[in-house]
């Protein structure tokens, strides 16, 4: 059932003329063995969204098919772990904002340009309109990665783990990585004395594909992640402290 975390999420509508909350439901409890005699995977039929209004009175609130729901969490510390919605990419937004402000113009040795894209998780098309028009030497992409440390995932199926370090990913189910770049960025982590995992992904891909295709040479690096596409994405400060501390030694060092 992959798609069980949803159910019992609070989520917001964000409708035109409001913001609804509501949560997301299907049948449970006693109820539940009148329509899902057997477990399987959840569809689109098997959950909704229970605001407690009435189809008239979302409709006057502005709701329609299209509408966004968005997850209605907060992101918390459980000790040095962080656990909240987005962490795919509001991390990597704000790792791409303490660039800036620990490595001023002076001190870099590339001319750098930061880049926010947009739905990269259908059809990279964000990254494609940047591709068609840049004209970069080299880029860096940033993502979340894919952290196996939890229970029912073998270790030699997904060897990473929060705490300890960023990850370079040499491949992915959509590219591989340029091979130079990739090495360059593994010589800069060991000057900088920032421990990394290596990783080859499947079922993932980034943006870093569409510049691939572009013939503008791309890497891949990520802080290790648990539960990715749910409210509770689970990160380590430690991984996210050393990526930045990474980056930033690329900047001042160069590609």
């Amino acid at each position: 059932m992959r798609n069980a975390f949803t159910i019992g999420q609070r989520v917001r509508i964000l409708a035109r003329h409001a913001v609804v909350p509501g949560v997301i439901a299907a049948a449970t409890g006693h109820i539940a063995s009148l329509t899902l005699p057997e477990p399987h995977d959840l569809t689109w039929n098997d959950f909704w969204v229970d605001t407690g209004l009435s189809r008239k009175e979302l409709a006057m609130l502005g709701v329609t098919p299209g509408i966004r729901v968005i997850w209605d969490a907060q992101t918390v510390l459980h000790g040095k772990q962080l656990v909240g919605k987005a962490l795919d990419d509001r991390v990597l937004l704000a790792v791409m904002t303490e660039v800036l402000r620990r490595v001023p113009p002076a001190e870099r040795a590339v001319d750098l340009t930061l880049v926010c894209s947009v739905q990269e998780e259908i059809g990279v098309v964000g990254a494609s309109a940047l591709a068609a028009h840049a004209a970069f030497d080299a880029a860096v992409t940033l993502e979340i990665g894919l952290a196996g440390d939890i229970p029912g995932v073998a270790w030699r199926d997904m060897p990473i783990r929060l705490g300890a370090g960023p990850v370079l990913v040499h491949k992915d189910a959509l590219v591989h990585y340029d091979h130079t770049l990739t090495a360059r960025l593994e010589t800069v982590a060991q000057a900088a004395g920032i421990p990394i995992q290596h990783a080859v992904f499947g079922s993932y891909g980034s943006d870093g594909s569409a510049l691939m295709k572009a013939d503008i040479p791309a890497a891949l690096v990520a802080f290790p992640a648990r539960y990715s596409h749910t409210p509770f994405e689970t990160a380590h400060m430690g991984d996210i402290e050393a990526l930045t501390d990474w980056m930033c030694a690329v900047v001042r060092m160069g590609i």
